[in-house]
């Protein structure tokens, strides 16, 4: 009986530990955050309030994605060196002001709504770092751009920059890179896998390197 006990307590306890690592697991996974905006007149990417739930997006365990998905025009400014695991729009037009300082997105930027939405992001005033760029993907439409001298969208390593990727269906995808702006890809695809893609580099400075 005594034995029995001992195993007993001896597999409760590694079912314990099991518990424990899969609570650490679900941590480790990414949390959502949407951008409501309309706190304060800057529209600060580094206000909580900014942010359902109300918490400044990040990189760090348990990383943020962050969604935008508001309807129209609006903005985001950052006050301060910023990050988040990804960044997904899915409508409106995003315009997304680094104000100077950086935003080092891990694991991707995807601009991509439906085609009746096409959502807009216009990166200005600093330098955007990320694992991928999708630019309208698998059946949906999105346009960017990236506008001003100090405006960068650096693609990381050896990933890749979409712009309309057709993969799960017909895509649509601009790019546009203005008046300086520039972007760098160890691969750039344009119309990809059935998709429908434009890039246009316009305005002294503007570059686009692989």
């Amino acid at each position: 009986m005594t034995q029995a006990r001992q195993t007993i307590r001896k597999i409760a306890g590694s079912l314990a530990a099991v518990l424990v690592c899969a609570g650490a697991v679900c941590h480790a996974i990414a949390d959502q955050a949407t951008w409501i905006g309309g706190s304060d007149t800057n529209n600060d990417w580094n206000n909580a309030a900014n942010w359902s739930p109300a918490v400044v997006p990040t990189s760090t365990s348990p990383a943020s994605d962050v969604v935008f998905s508001l309807t129209g025009p609006y903005a985001s400014n950052l006050t301060a060196a910023s990050s988040a695991g990804s960044l997904t729009q899915t409508q409106g037009d995003l315009a997304l002001n680094l104000g100077g300082y950086s935003l080092a997105v891990t694991n991707g930027f995807l601009v991509n709504g439906s085609n009746s939405d096409n959502p807009q992001l216009t990166l200005s005033g600093g330098t955007a770092s990320t694992g991928e760029v999708g630019i309208g993907r698998n059946g949906g439409s999105g346009r960017m751009n990236i506008d001003g001298a100090s405006a960068a969208i650096n693609v990381s390593g050896t990933n890749s920059l979409f712009v309309g990727a057709g993969n799960n269906g017909p895509a649509t995808g601009t790019l546009a890179l203005k008046n300086g702006g520039h972007a760098s890809a160890f691969n750039v695809y344009v119309g990809h896998y059935g998709g429908s893609g434009t890039v246009t580099v316009d305005g002294a400075g503007s570059t686009l390197s692989t």
